[in-house]
């Protein structure tokens, strides 16, 4: 990694999966280790606002390697992210050299659970669960805008014409342009 000027990381289109299975490659990247996030979930007694703690903190920590990348990252996100994929982009925003390109990702910063209707054709979720940063634990992420660093988006035009905007953009700042 040490020949290259920079990284691209593309979110855009991550629908999810395990977020675990990226913390090998967070561990090549990240300088330090960071604590990042955990989640709540609704009391037992239903009300509200009432949240306990659902998780164990130290499974969401970044563990670095020690060496880390120190060169620019720009980390690509949009509407297609969920799940994993606002998660993942969100620990990126932990690494001190990771910009975010693009429009914010869909915000499912929770973990859902499948709901019966009774019927085949129709399903559903709940979110079970909602994240928060570990240095704001009053502060819920579900359904809020992750927050990118330079707001780009494709243009039907762009796209007509083989252009990405976002990666563009990307590569301007990587370069220092």
């Amino acid at each position: 990694m040490n020949s290259t000027s920079g990284l691209i990381i593309d979110f855009r289109a991550n629908l999810g999966g395990n977020m675990f299975l990226s913390n090998p490659a967070l561990s090549l990247l990240f300088p330090d280790t960071v604590k990042t996030i955990n989640f709540l979930k609704r009391s037992r007694d239903r009300k509200r606002n009432s949240f306990t703690v659902d998780g164990d903190e130290a499974v969401y920590v970044i563990r670095s390697n020690g060496k880390g990348y120190q060169k620019p990252i720009a980390v690509l996100t949009g509407p297609g992210a969920v799940s994993s994929g606002d998660q993942v982009a969100l620990r990126m925003k932990f690494h001190p050299k990771a910009r975010l390109f693009g429009k914010p990702t869909w915000g499912a910063f929770s973990a859902a659970d499948p709901i019966e209707f009774g019927n085949p054709d129709w399903s559903g979720r709940v979110s079970a669960a909602d994240c928060f940063l570990v240095s704001e634990p009053d502060d819920h992420l579900t359904r809020r805008d992750l927050g990118v660093d330079f707001p780009v988006w494709l243009t039907p035009d762009d796209v007509a014409h083989g252009r990405d905007t976002v990666v563009e953009a990307a590569i301007k700042w990587i370069q220092g342009k």
